[in-house]
């Protein structure tokens, strides 16, 4: 009884905090989507997302999470604390697994409704006749994301930030007759490790 009310609590706390961190917050993102094929691959294809503030295009890229993560975890990305969705500590809950996976499926589906093609990269080794395909996507959308530094637990792993979406997520599809949009089309995102950071 103890432990339910605790963890009760502790989904209380996230939903306020969400609540509070919400209200002035809708800005203008891009999501970068990179498609990795590979001729000779035990998997078909992989996806990997990042996004952009379309304000301060200067800005680092952050890594886009799209699965679920802990209270806990949630909890910290709101209050800029560092963490790493990824990673689950004895004690973390996930009480606000069906808000999160809402959130994770109405994006989804604006990504694949209003994403446009702005590059493809094809990679070829003639020694074994491997052949890489990565093909880029942007999609511009407006809403809540929170970001925090991601947690490292290697020295060489990935040093920036993760954002978690978090409401009012909606396509923004006029981003794209501003004249910001052309740095999508002109900037060369092979450049970025895109495949740095795997989430399960």
């Amino acid at each position: 009884m103890k432990k339910n009310k605790i963890l009760n609590l502790s989904l209380l706390i996230t939903l306020m905090t969400m609540k509070i961190y919400s209200q002035d917050l809708i800005k203008t993102y891009v999501i970068i989507e990179f498609k990795d094929e590979f001729k000779f691959s035990i998997e078909k294809y992989r996806k990997f997302y990042w996004i952009i503030d379309s304000d301060d295009l200067n800005k680092k890229e952050s890594i886009l999470y799209l699965g679920i993560t802990s209270d806990q975890n949630l909890n910290k990305c709101l209050k800029k604390e560092v963490m790493n969705p990824n990673i689950f500590f004895k004690d973390d809950t996930s009480r606000s697994e069906d808000e999160q996976f809402d959130r994770m499926d109405k994006l989804m589906e604006i990504i694949k409704q209003h994403k446009i093609k702005i590059q493809t990269i094809i990679k070829k080794w003639a020694s074994s006749g491997q052949r890489e395909k990565i093909t880029i996507y942007a999609t511009a959308i407006k809403g809540n994301f929170c970001f925090s530094e991601l947690l490292r637990i290697q020295k060489d792993d990935f040093e920036g930030k993760v954002a978690l979406p978090v409401s009012n997520i909606s396509a923004y599809d006029e981003f794209w007759k501003s004249s910001k949009a052309k740095y999508f089309f002109n900037t060369d995102f092979s450049k970025i490790d895109f495949d740095i950071f795997y989430q399960d």
